[in-house]
């Protein structure tokens, strides 16, 4: 919690802070808090069965670790289009090979996923009961999503801003 402590005491941080994967735990949603009011946490929920097949079909640039996927999911409203190099298994970045990580194979992505679950539920739930979760759902990929997500943020999410809570 010190380096979060730290982390958010810098000028760039002043006006607001995004966390990606933080908190871990329900029991850190109370800590962050005596650190920092947090107004709104946003959870990005994607379909169980889409994030695994988007996890098992990841490859990573041996050298620049830049991530690609081979999964292109279209079903009904879910559009997740795979992210190809330009020639096959070569990093467009810097020409290193792309490989599958060991940690993404059907049974370890399966595991990592039912202690995220958990662990996301503790998060969630600690800030459902304080009125300061919100749920954006991933129907596609980064281009079509991003724009939506920025709009959700203003219209749904920025006018916390100015109201106090109850941690």
């Amino acid at each position: 919690m010190q380096l979060v402590k730290s982390r958010l005491q810098k000028p760039d941080a002043s006006n607001g802070t995004l966390f990606d994967g933080f908190p871990r735990r329900g029991s850190q949603v109370p800590m962050l808090d005596n650190v920092r009011s947090i107004k709104a946490a946003i959870m990005l929920s994607l379909r169980e069965d889409v994030l695994f097949e988007k996890a098992i079909n990841r490859r990573v640039c041996s050298n620049c670790k830049r991530n690609y996927n081979t999964a292109h999911i279209v079903e009904g409203s879910m559009r997740m289009p795979a992210i190809l190099p330009a020639v096959d298994m070569i990093c467009d970045s810097c020409g290193g090979t792309l490989e599958h990580r060991s940690d993404d194979q059907p049974e370890t992505v399966k595991a990592r996923l039912e202690l995220a679950k958990a662990l996301n539920k503790e998060v969630s739930d600690a800030y459902q009961q304080t009125h300061r979760l919100f749920e954006f759902q991933l129907t596609s990929g980064v281009a079509d999503m991003w724009p939506k997500l920025k709009d959700y943020i203003k219209t749904s999410v920025i006018t916390l801003r100015d109201k106090p809570h109850d941690p």
